[in-house]
């Protein structure tokens, strides 16, 4: 969509690391209302081939639309790794905002491992200290940090140490081809049991669940949200001159694997045929065993009656059109470890969605996990 000229603009810039695919996807999540209104809306920046780019985002404290103070979802993908947070883009920014100091990860800190810092908090007044070439701890003005009320402590005044120095190896009994390996039950592990079940299996055994992860994306690496995108210029995709049933158009499926409780979501763009009469309707669903089990309009198994409203009553034979859902995954929604979209169409003409090269379809599916 074309967004209006009165919102406030600003630059952000950024780079990604080499890679085959490499998108960036920021996203609004809801109506800025002003004057005009504008729906939620998502902007994609265009990568160079040297990683970098820049694109021009409204801002997200703008007096002049309300709400004031919300947050782009943002979407970071890398050859099928995504990562996911969030920016805030000020309306009082001077120049250009880098990706990099603005940007906040979706991922949780882990107690013991190094934890997500936003590199504009460092070395600043109210963040954190920063250090310099000598690696010695800097103020804000960059002035070395010296003295302070540090000092020596005696090896008997620390308490909790080790009786012996260094404290002995493990016992390589307890190792699992030991005499005695350490075998452990979920109840003796504090919260293992309801991590587990939050997988979405039906079978309690941790190797189950491991496959479940991994099967899910996660492979050998650990779990991480999945990404999917692509184009069609092989073909326009036919309408199935049904004029009685909703039909799922063929030409066309896309599948991500999931598990319940995934967050999913998944966008179509195509030119739309509504055929010369423009009496032609459709809808986005997922489909299992080519049947449809959740629709775009309805949220239901069953389209709305005229599908997506803002593909229904068109004055023109062809237009844009954008399919978007987002959904949590329940059981009914998945097949084989997938959920797979496809397209429907309802209608007496011989209308259906423009694939060719010259009107290329466009979809991208995003799972963003529990």
């Amino acid at each position: 969509m074309t967004l209006p000229e009165d919102l406030t603009y600003v630059t952000v810039t950024g780079r990604l690391a080499d890679g085959t695919n490499r998108a960036v996807v920021f996203r609004a999540p809801s109506w800025l209302v002003g004057a005009p209104f504008v729906s939620p809306f998502a902007v994609a920046a265009a990568v160079q081939p040297d990683g970098t780019f820049s694109v021009s985002l409204p801002a997200t404290d703008d007096p002049a639309w309300s709400p004031s103070g919300w947050s782009y979802e943002v979407s970071i993908a890398i050859d099928g790794q995504l990562l996911t947070g969030s920016i805030e883009v000020p309306v009082a920014t001077v120049g250009s905002l880098a990706l990099a100091g603005i940007f906040q990860p979706d991922i949780p800190a882990v107690p013991g491992a190094a934890s997500y810092l936003l590199t504009s908090a460092r070395g600043v007044a109210g963040g954190v200290a920063g250090l310099d070439a000598d690696g010695d701890v800097v103020d804000a003005a960059g002035s070395k940090i010296t003295g302070g009320g540090g000092g020596s402590t005696s090896w008997t005044s620390i308490t909790g140490k080790p009786s012996t120095f260094t404290p002995s190896a493990h016992a390589s009994s307890h190792a699992s081809a030991g005499t005695d390996p350490l075998t452990l039950a979920q109840s003796q592990v504090s919260g293992l049991s309801t991590a587990l079940t939050s997988l979405g299996t039906t079978d309690t055994s941790l190797a189950d669940r491991i496959t479940a992860l991994e099967n899910a994306g996660g492979g050998g690496g650990g779990v991480v949200p999945g990404f999917a995108s692509g184009y069609k210029t092989d073909g326009n995709l036919a309408g199935t001159n049904s004029t009685g049933a909703w039909e799922v158009i063929s030409g066309f499926t896309m599948a991500i694997p999931a598990v319940v409780g995934d967050r999913i979501t998944f966008n179509l763009s195509a030119l739309v045929d509504h055929n010369g009469s423009r009496t032609d309707l459709f809808d986005l669903a997922v489909i299992v065993g080519g049947v449809p089990v959740r629709c775009a309009s309805s949220n239901g198994a069953t389209p709305g009656a005229d599908g997506l409203p803002e593909q229904s009553n068109s004055t023109v034979q062809y237009g844009p059109g954008s399919f978007r859902m987002a959904f949590t995954a329940v059981s009914g929604d998945i097949s084989g470890g997938n959920i797979t979209f496809a397209a429907l169409h309802k209608g007496p003409g011989t209308g259906g969605l423009l694939a060719g090269t010259a009107y290329p379809l466009r979809w991208d599916a995003i799972n963003l996990k529990q």
